[in-house]
């Protein structure tokens, strides 16, 4: 929005409602700081992370000069957050219900390799859903051994 301002109310965020009970949902991306094991200076990137993820003042900063969604809670209720990032809004009114997936050994390769073809298989007919699921559970499962 601050690139483009043009396309302003041309857009939104829409989630989708849940079939039942709250809105959970799952991330298993985001924004993240990382550290190359390569740099000379782990050690000052590894401070300068900490310092923009772990101190709310901080984290609020970075996340208005990134234009991010915020990770910490407390700075996703601030009244910076709403009035210089509107865009968000939508997003953060279910922050509360988003649980971390956790760690996956290879998430492309689930998204990818096994989700998306399946999708494409019930779609087209070659499998029910209920054997895609079935499929998609065995094989993502099998990522981990």
């Amino acid at each position: 929005m601050a690139n483009f301002p043009d396309f302003a109310d041309e857009w939104s965020y829409v989630f989708i409602p849940p079939f039942e009970g709250d809105p959970v949902f799952v991330a298993d991306s985001g924004w993240g700081l990382t550290v190359s094991p390569n740099s000379e200076h782990q050690d000052i990137a590894w401070d300068f992370a900490k310092f923009v993820t772990t101190v709310p003042e901080n984290a609020l900063q970075f996340n208005l000069a990134s234009g991010t969604i915020p990770a910490m809670p407390s700075v996703a209720q601030s009244a910076e957050i709403a009035e210089q990032m509107p865009w968000v809004a939508t997003a953060l009114e279910i922050f509360p219900y988003g649980e971390y997936l956790g760690s996956m050994p290879d998430r492309d390769l689930v998204v990818y390799e096994i989700i998306y073809p399946h999708i494409l298989n019930v779609l087209q007919g070659v499998e029910t859903v209920d054997q895609a699921l079935e499929a998609i559970d065995a094989e993502a499962n099998s990522t981990f051994e």
